[in-house]
């Protein structure tokens, strides 16, 4: 059976390039329909239309005349192929993944033949479900030549909600006449896109983003400035930007109470070992991010909008000090939100790209020139457009940012691995002891410290000897992992420690060619031997 309709979701699209946002015509207003399907015209019973004492017969629209699609994009994010030279295109052959419940633009491209005639055409979407329900909506668009990507008025578009592509829903793209003018006109020989309904291919499990935000007070003396109050519109702001540059279908942001923090900020090393220690303290759950939001009272590092603590290359419920990161608080929110996205994106394993050749540790696969996301954008809660080729990957340092197919696809199976352990039990392995050392050579800077969970998950570049001398002389030699960190060059040096190692016995760590003067113990400080 088929429903009335497809609620069209805007008033417009908007193709966002450079810093500029231009709307185009209304998907609702003008030549388009409310995207309410007319379901038929009532007609009194007392008087014929045309005074003869019958009824001329419904206009049917009909398979449009030398004009077809080449291709149908879904893009709740990122651009993916569904249809291409007018086929179904199979999961396989896809660039990226669909996610459930977000609303999506489904965008056509048509070509015409030589001697078509410009004329309005309606585009039909149809969604067909597993219980033979059907949503359709409508649209009429007025076609004078072949698609031009970067000209929405030259495609046929839709904007579906997202509860209505659930996994499993199929789609049809057509294109029909509105007057018999074209009737006589040799048929084509594809009159909908697909042939059949297919897939498109949204996946059907749940995919969560959690993120604790903590406000840091920079306690360094009376004349420092507030910390940032975080208000319920600025935590939604930040939500919604991290929705839209993320696979998820969720984003669930927690705003913790106002710590303070007395160290010095000129290296951001200290107050992400700092956070690692109050995740620990507050018993987080192994699935949230702790993400610290400040306004630093001395300046900050040098030239640095934002640090994590690590790159991981895969979560695990042990490895939970890696999901930790930091960045400042702007009077922009949109700057304090841009560096949000690209700390959070770090401790989802992604490393820098090459843009505008101040990124170091970049990603020497990254398959775009210059940073640019390579296909187009779609902002699934401000329904922007974003370029292929002026849209620059939210991991470079390059302004304008959006998300690339490539950097979308990275950490899907971050996000997938995290969600699911909501559904498993929490681990029981009795956790382990990491030690950790924050390395910012620039700012001659080092904070070591002592966390609970495992070495494991990490994305090292290399090994550095490391020495743990005990009370009495005893002395274990090990090797640990080093890790960037993303920003500024800095890295952590990470190992296991063994569990015959007795904390409480530790007098000195030797590593990087020299004595660490103390370590940070869970609750207290421990002074080493130089």
């Amino acid at each position: 059976m088929r429903t009335s309709l497809i609620p069209l979701l805007c008033s417009c699209v908007g193709l966002a390039c450079g810093s500029d946002t231009t709307s185009t015509d209304a998907m609702d207003g003008g030549a388009a329909t409310t995207g309410e399907m007319e379901t038929g015209t009532s007609v009194g019973e007392t008087e014929s239309i045309d005074g003869s004492g019958s009824m001329p017969e419904p206009f049917e629209p009909y398979p449009a005349r030398g004009v077809r699609i080449t291709e149908v994009y879904a893009n709740h994010g990122v651009g993916v192929p569904i249809v291409r030279e007018g086929q179904w295109v199979e999961a396989a052959q896809r660039n990226a993944e669909l996610i459930r419940d977000r609303n999506t633009l489904i965008r056509g491209f048509v070509a015409v033949d030589t001697d078509f005639v410009p004329r309005e055409i309606e585009a039909r979407l149809t969604l067909t479900y597993g219980d033979g329900r059907e949503e359709i909506a409508t649209r009429n668009v007025f076609i004078e030549g072949d698609s031009v990507p970067n000209d929405l008025d030259t495609n046929v578009y839709f904007i579906v909600p997202g509860e209505l592509l659930p996994a499993g829903v199929r789609f049809q793209v057509e294109l029909l006449e509105l007057t018999d003018d074209w009737r006589e006109l040799p048929e084509p020989d594809q009159v909908a896109y697909p042939p059949q309904p297919s897939w498109v291919g949204i996946e059907d499990s749940p995919m969560t983003l959690r993120v604790v935000i903590v406000p840091i007070d920079h306690d360094l003396d009376p004349q420092c400035p507030e910390p940032p109050e975080v208000t319920d519109e600025e935590l939604q702001f930040l939500s919604e930007q991290l929705y839209m540059y993320n696979p998820v279908d969720e984003v669930v942001l927690e705003r913790r109470d106002v710590v303070p923090y007395t160290g010095a900020l000129t290296s951001f090393s200290g107050l992400l070992g700092f956070l690692a220690e109050l995740r620990e303290q507050d018993n987080a759950d192994p699935a949230a991010y702790y993400y610290g939001v400040v306004r630093p009272c001395d300046g900050g590092a040098d030239g640095v909008g934002g640090q994590a603590i690590s790159i991981p290359d895969f979560p695990t419920q042990q490895n939970a000090w890696t999901r930790v990161s930091m960045g400042r608080w702007y009077s922009s929110l949109s700057s304090t939100a841009n560096t949000f996205v690209h700390e959070v994106g770090h401790n989802q394993g992604r490393r820098h790209i090459a843009c505008n050749g101040s990124e170091g540790g970049v990603n020497p696969s990254y398959p775009y020139p210059a940073g640019d996301i390579g296909v187009w954008g779609f902002g699934s809660i401000d329904f922007a457009l974003r370029s292929p080729t002026s849209s620059k990957d939210y991991m470079t340092y390059c302004g304008n940012t959006w998300v690339s197919d490539w950097g979308w696809s990275r950490v899907v199976p971050f996000i997938r691995e995290i969600t699911g352990w909501a559904s498993m039990d929490a681990a029981s392995a009795e956790p382990g002891q990491v030690l950790v050392g924050l390395v910012d050579d620039a700012a001659g800077s080092e904070t070591w410290f002592v966390t609970s969970g495992l070495a494991e998950g990490l994305a090292a570049e290399g090994v550095e000897p490391l020495v743990l001398t005990e009370r009495g002389g005893t002395k274990t030699s090990l090797e640990a992992a080093r890790v960037p960190m993303g920003d500024n060059g800095a890295y952590s040096i990470v190992v296991q420690l063994p569990a015959t190692v007795a904390l409480d016995d530790l007098v000195g760590i030797d590593a990087l060619g020299h004595a660490v003067p103390q370590v940070r113990l869970p609750g207290r400080t421990l002074s080493l031997r130089p």
